[in-house]
């Protein structure tokens, strides 16, 4: 099982480590002991300085690759909902393209400055636009 690996072990690993024994030599050993483990957890285990570095870094690129992956998703997904944003927003004078760019951000579908601009103009979302509804 991946990081799953007896207490034991790392006890053995912090022994052998405070005997002297590098990183590399102590997996060689632990694998003579049917001990199977990598480099970089050994490091883990006889090392805090360096295991706290790994978890910090760890933790900093998962963060970032939520964020990544991270859409705000706004409740109100009717037309009328989506074409009251598109209005607010326009209110405040922003440009038909950055609409779009925030009608895309809030709702996850894409909204080029053409169909902005035609949701202005008629008032409403166009048609071709609207989500289809499964019968």
């Amino acid at each position: 099982m991946k990081g799953q690996h007896s207490v034991q072990a790392m006890v053995r690993a912090r022994e052998l480590a405070a005997a002297g024994w590098h990183d590399a030599a102590i997996v060689r050993l632990l694998a003579d002991e049917g001990i199977s483990v990598t480099k970089t957890t050994v490091r883990r285990w006889v090392d805090p300085e360096y295991d706290e570095r790994r978890r910090v870094a760890v933790n900093a690129c998962n963060r970032e690759r939520r964020a990544q992956g991270a859409r705000l998703r706004l409740t109100g997904q009717t037309d009328e909902y989506k074409f009251a944003r598109l209005c607010a927003l326009r209110a405040v004078g922003i440009s038909h393209t950055q609409i779009g760019r925030v009608m895309e951000l809030d709702f996850g579908e894409s909204w080029p400055r053409d169909r902005v601009v035609l949701a202005l103009k008629s008032g409403r979302i166009p048609k071709r636009y609207r989500k289809r509804v499964a019968a």
